[in-house]
């Protein structure tokens, strides 16, 4: 599609950057890390893009709202959007 000059990728300790600038993540995170992870992605802008490989965000109490899931078991990712309001993706 000719987009590969648009796109970047930072490798950071997620806790220590600033996650305010960013359009969109790709986290890679761990099972027991994922709720922690909460805080620190909403600094991230309204509207912004989030895939979450092997783990979801928790399905409750979170401003990401799911779009797909796609893969199953550790090859399964999550595509998130960040909404102005708390979500329930339990359903």
């Amino acid at each position: 599609m000719g987009l590969s000059h648009l796109t970047t990728f930072k490798r950071h300790d997620i806790f220590k950057a600033d996650m305010q600038p960013f359009q969109s993540a790709v986290i890679f995170g761990a099972e027991l890390m994922m709720d922690e992870l909460v805080p620190k992605l909403d600094e991230m802008r309204e509207g912004a893009n989030l895939i979450c490989c092997r783990f979801p965000l928790p399905p409750k109490g979170t401003r990401w709202k799911l779009l797909h899931t796609e893969g199953e078991g550790i090859d399964t990712v999550w595509l998130y959007k960040k909404c102005p309001y708390v979500v329930d993706n339990s359903e």
